[in-house]
């Protein structure tokens, strides 16, 4: 005789069986995508990616008490219907969390009628409350003005919004919204539409999803098995996704071509680009892996993206240790200065040749500045380009310098003066021992002017220096009293970043969460402060008026970094390696005081320091 946990338990597998048929029916939205699709990003379980970002400090930060006046002015503006949400088809996104009980998916795809816009939501258990909210968006469409009207799609009913003029970019002319059983649907155009419903769930023989491209498989796919606990995933066909949004937003395309131009030039290698992140773990706040999907041989400028892995290496002594962040990207001088050479011929020379008769020139014209480019200039430049973000003061744009190591100081500084000896473009000050070049300079009745900052560059503690403000490199004129890598063994992101990066890798990097805060807020204030402003005029030249006023409105809304009570803490750490066609980027925020490193495993993420070296696959070389 049974006794009742058995029974029980027996009920409970019988439950689990019946449920199971259901899941089961729920496909992955990258299922229910065609393979016409050129970028999508898909949150796989939307409450599980609320919950988790509101327990990371990036969360904490949209609740600040002095981000309230911000979001207010947004809410209201999105109530009043003055904020069409175009780009999630007229959902505004407490819409989508409050609706979405599974996965969500935005993606840009090709129809018969042209690129197509669509949002995809699973809303399994809360169908009544996303019908209350399409009622609702009903409501707010009109109250902007848009008119309605019923017709079947696929078999289905569904609202057509047309919107009106002031909401209109290029073809984004309307709004198409639907639901079919658990899955919600809106659209930019019926094409679109059909072209998801009709997109074979349970393939057909011969049919074909995103799911089942290569270049999805090798980048976000890859990706979503390295993290199972996924919060978010994404793809997109760079050129592909490119055209999409050029022909949905733009209705007087450029005369030149500049797609085309990239194709020709052999980034069509760049077949596919994805990843996914996972969010608040015990040791991290954020991690994420990205694949790129480009196999070679390379062409064209395209080789101007095959980055050498080199073995790890500090930061120069002369970054400070309050330094905002760096980067170290691994470039192959002498291959990137032949493929320029190349690039000069086909779009300046006219003929093959004429890069390399000015290289002559150079070196042996009695009249010239008699340096040999290959030995004297490229053959002296380290592997290792640094970008380094400074901060002036508190008040200050961020301002970057780029710094190569060179061999025999003297002498490359030597060729370098030589090189730029009498243009009058190029004005030499006082700086160290070789002086500064500004180059880019013009000469006016009063001396030297320009209506814009001249690049700056220089030979200072043995290293090329590059930048664009003064206070960039003055600021490295002396040694500092604590350089950044001096500070390693206190600095709990850098130990983690010298783990990840231990072994050979191409770009490597550190950027503190507090300072890419801080300009993010400080380039959106700024930028909107008045119509000359850079950000209001690109939002005037791409938005309509009504909505360029209504987002740098809202922008003036966010308030001075500083006032901020919940500052972002913290440093993200980026590593990049080459694998076989392509690479692997990873990006992680560690939390303050954790580990900062994740292993991957076949079965996913373990919260484990690990060197990076363990996930590295053998790269062939690519012929040229």
């Amino acid at each position: 005789m049974c006794n009742p946990c058995s029974r029980h338990f027996v009920r409970v597998l019988l439950v689990l069986a019946l449920a199971a048929p259901g899941v089961a029916a729920s496909p992955a939205m990258e299922q229910r995508l065609p393979a016409s699709t050129r970028g999508y990003i898909s949150f796989p379980c939307v409450p599980e990616f609320v919950r988790a970002w509101e327990n990371t400090c990036l969360g904490a930060l949209w609740n600040d008490p002095a981000m309230k006046p911000f979001c207010d002015d947004v809410r209201a503006r999105v109530a009043k219907g003055r904020l069409y949400a175009r780009w999630t088809l007229g959902f505004s996104l407490d819409d989508l969390a409050e609706v979405a009980s599974g996965e969500l998916a935005l993606a840009l795809l090709d129809t018969t009628t042209g690129p197509g816009l669509v949002l995809l939501v699973d809303v399994a258990g809360k169908e009544k409350k996303a019908d209350n909210i399409l009622k609702s968006l009903r409501t707010r469409l009109a109250l902007a003005g848009a008119k309605s009207a019923h017709q079947t799609v696929a078999g289905v009913t569904a609202t057509v919004y047309e919107l009106p003029a002031r909401f209109r970019i290029g073809s984004l002319r309307r709004v198409i919204h639907l639901r079919k059983g658990t899955l919600v649907v809106a659209a930019s155009s019926v094409a679109a539409v059909e072209a998801v419903l009709a997109s074979p769930v349970a393939s057909a023989p011969g049919a074909s999803s995103l799911a089942d491209r290569q270049a999805f498989r090798e980048t976000a796919g890859r990706a979503s098995k390295d993290l199972t606990r996924a919060h978010v995933r994404w793809f997109i066909e760079p050129i592909g996704l490119a055209r999409a949004i050029r022909g949905l937003t733009v209705t007087r395309p450029s005369r030149t071509d500049y797609l085309g131009l990239l194709q020709r030039e052999g980034f069509g290698a760049l077949q596919g680009v994805g990843g996914a992140a996972v969010l608040a773990t015990s040791a991290c706040e954020l991690s994420g892996r990205m694949y790129v999907y480009a196999p070679g041989p390379y062409q064209g400028a395209m080789r101007l993206l095959d980055f050498p892995d080199i073995e790890a290496s500090d930061p120069p002594a002369f970054v400070p240790e309050n330094a905002a962040g760096f980067l170290a990207l691994s470039i192959d001088w002498r291959k990137t200065f032949e493929t320029i050479g190349e690039l000069f011929d086909r779009h300046i020379g006219g003929q093959p040749g004429v890069f390399e008769a000015v290289v002559r020139a150079t070196r042996d014209a009695s009249d010239g500045p008699r340096v040999d480019l290959r030995r004297d200039v490229i053959g002296r430049l380290d592997n290792n380009l640094w970008m380094v973000g400074l901060r002036p003061g508190d008040n200050r744009p961020l301002s970057w310098l780029h710094a190569v190591q060179v061999r025999g100081e003297k002498s490359f500084a030597t060729a370098i003066r030589r090189l730029c000896e009498n243009d009058p473009a190029i004005r030499s000050v006082r700086f160290g021992e070789y002086g500064m070049l500004q180059i880019g300079v013009k000469k006016g009745k009063d001396g030297f002017t320009s209506s814009q900052a001249p690049a700056l560059l220089t030979v200072h503690h043995h290293h090329l220096m590059m930048a664009q403000a003064p206070i960039s490199i003055r600021s490295v004129e002396s040694m500092p009293a604590a350089s950044l890598v001096s500070n390693v063994g206190a600095d709990t992101t850098l130990v983690s970043l010298k783990g990840e990066s231990s072994g050979k890798a191409f770009l490597r990097g550190m950027f503190r969460n507090e300072e890419l805060f801080r300009e993010t807020f400080h380039w959106l204030r700024n930028g909107t402060k008045d119509e000359k402003a850079p950000l209001s005029k690109a939002l005037r030249a791409a938005l309509p008026a009504g909505l360029a006023d209504d987002a740098c409105g809202t922008m003036k809304k966010l308030p001075e970094f500083d006032k901020l009570q919940r500052k972002p803490c913290g440093a993200w750490v980026i590593s990049g390696v080459n694998r076989r066609n392509g690479w692997l980027v990873t990006v992680q925020l560690p939390r303050q005081g954790g580990s900062g490193g994740m292993l991957t495993t076949e079965r996913g993420i373990s919260q484990q320091t690990t060197p990076a070296r363990a996930r590295q696959e053998p790269r062939p070389p690519r012929a040229h």
